[in-house]
């Protein structure tokens, strides 16, 4: 039996992984993300959707002092 030579996958085809829920780009494997609460997250988009997820927890110097 003749040894098959297999190519490997063609980046330029390669399917995503998955994709950022905030701006949508495509990942692909061997790129780094996060997955937070069930969504994706680039690593361009995560300090955004920190500020966003953190929001409810975001106090001033003023404040803290009061707690």
């Amino acid at each position: 039996m003749p040894v098959r030579h297999v190519q490997p996958p063609d980046p330029q085809r390669a399917e995503a992984a998955a994709h950022c829920g905030r701006c949508g780009a495509a990942l692909y494997d061997g790129d780094e993300f996060y997955a937070v609460n069930g969504c994706v997250v680039c690593e361009d988009c995560l300090p955004g959707f920190a500020r966003e997820e953190y929001r409810s927890f975001r106090l001033s110097g003023r404040e803290w002092r009061m707690l």
